[in-house]
């Protein structure tokens, strides 16, 4: 690579590769990369911003590689959850199941305000219901 790139310069200019390896996770080498950014005449703060510059890149070209493998993977386990609900409905029984599962109250799912004033009204006529029993057994003792 050093070759090709020399030979397409004009006379006079030289070409010398500096790596800068930034692993997936933003880790890398700060001596090597400031030892080569100074090696680039580079100040101390033109340094510090190149060298912040490079890894916020690296952790952002990261995160993008991140969102878009879990969207795929997403994408592919919506396609199967279809596919599965539509062979249940052609053998007859996803109807059935999905309207069981519908009735199942499922303890993680957060409640209406409606259910939450329903569930209040209910808890109070339980405990008036209590207080009306416990005042019959206290005339009849």
């Amino acid at each position: 690579m050093l070759a090709d790139l020399r030979q397409k310069l004009p006379p006079g200019w030289s070409v010398t590769l500096h790596p800068m390896i930034v692993g997936v996770r933003g880790l890398t080498d700060e001596g090597q990369v400031m030892e080569t950014l100074k090696q680039m005449r580079l100040d101390e703060a033109q340094c510090e911003r190149v060298y912040d510059v490079m890894v916020r890149e690296a952790l952002e070209q990261g995160l993008t590689m991140w969102k878009t493998r879990n969207l795929c993977l997403q994408g592919a386990a919506d396609r199967e959850n279809e596919g599965r609900r539509r062979n249940e409905e052609a053998d007859g029984r996803g109807t059935e199941e999905r309207a069981r599962a519908s009735q199942v109250k499922d303890p993680w799912r957060s409640r209406t305000s409606g259910e939450m004033r329903a569930e209040r009204r209910e808890g109070e006529a339980r405990v008036e219901v209590e207080k009306e029993r416990d005042d019959n057994m206290e005339v009849r003792g």
